[in-house]
C-alpha cells in the first residue's frame, strides 16, 4: 500500500526555528525520558523540567532558560494542559507528531492590544461623537472637574476598544484554526 505524502504549502516562508528545534528534540529518542510526545502524538509531556533547562536548552537555545522556553511556548500559541508531579504538558492543534509540514501555519501573536499606544486617529468617528456629546452635556463644569470627567471618559472608551479588538482577535484566530482543522480533516478523508 502506498502511503500518501503530506503536501507542503504554498508558502515560502520557512517553519520558525523554535518550532522546527522543539519538533527536533522531540523526534529524538535520547531525551524521551526528559521531553516526550503523548501516545496521541496530540501534546508533548515535559518530564524533568530541571534537567531539560540544564542539559538540553542550553545545546539548542541561545537562551537557554526555562522561563525563556515558556515564554516561547506561549508566544507561538503552544497551551499548557496539566501539569503532574513535576511534569508538564503542553499542546496546540497543528503541533503534532508526524504532521511537521503543519508547523509552517503555527505563527506568532502578535502583542496584545493593551500594550498598543493609541494616538488620535486610532479613535472611530463614534468616540469623537460620544466626547463631543459629553462636552455639550457638561458645559457646566470648569477646570479640574470637566478634565477629569473627559479622562474618565476616555478612558472608558479605551477599555471597551481594547475589549472588542481581544474579541475581534480571539475570533481570528479561532477561525484560523478552525480552517486548518478542516482542511486538516479534509485532507486526511482523501487518504
Amino acid at each position: 500500500m502506498k502511503v500518501p505524502r503530506a503536501k507542503k504549502p504554498r508558502m515560502r516562508r520557512a517553519i520558525p526555528t523554535f518550532l522546527d528545534t522543539l519538533y527536533k528534540i522531540l523526534e529524538n529518542d535520547n531525551f524521551a525520558s526528559i521531553i516526550s510526545w503523548d501516545l496521541d502524538g496530540k501534546s508533548f509531556t515535559l518530564k524533568q523540567p530541571d534537567t531539560f533547562a540544564m542539559q538540553i536548552l542550553p545545546k539548542f537555545f541561545r537562551k537557554p532558560g526555562l522561563r525563556t522556553f515558556h515564554r516561547q511556548i506561549g508566544i507561538y500559541g503552544i497551551q499548557k494542559r496539566r501539569a503532574l508531579k513535576g511534569q508538564i504538558c503542553f499542546s496546540h492543534p497543528l503541533f503534532i507528531r508526524g504532521s511537521k509540514h503543519l508547523l509552517f501555519y503555527i505563527q506568532r501573536k502578535t502583542k496584545k492590544p493593551e500594550d498598543e499606544k493609541f494616538t488620535e486617529e486610532d479613535y472611530p468617528p463614534q468616540m469623537e461623537e460620544q466626547a463631543t456629546a459629553l462636552v455639550v452635556a457638561n458645559n457646566e463644569m470648569k477646570g479640574v472637574e470637566w478634565v477629569r470627567l473627559m479622562l474618565s471618559q476616555l478612558n472608558e472608551l479605551r477599555e471597551s476598544q481594547n475589549r472588542l479588538i481581544q474579541q475581534f482577535n480571539l475570533f481570528e484566530e479561532k477561525q484560523m484554526n478552525f480552517d486548518l482543522e478542516s482542511q486538516l480533516v479534509l485532507s486526511e478523508q482523501k487518504r
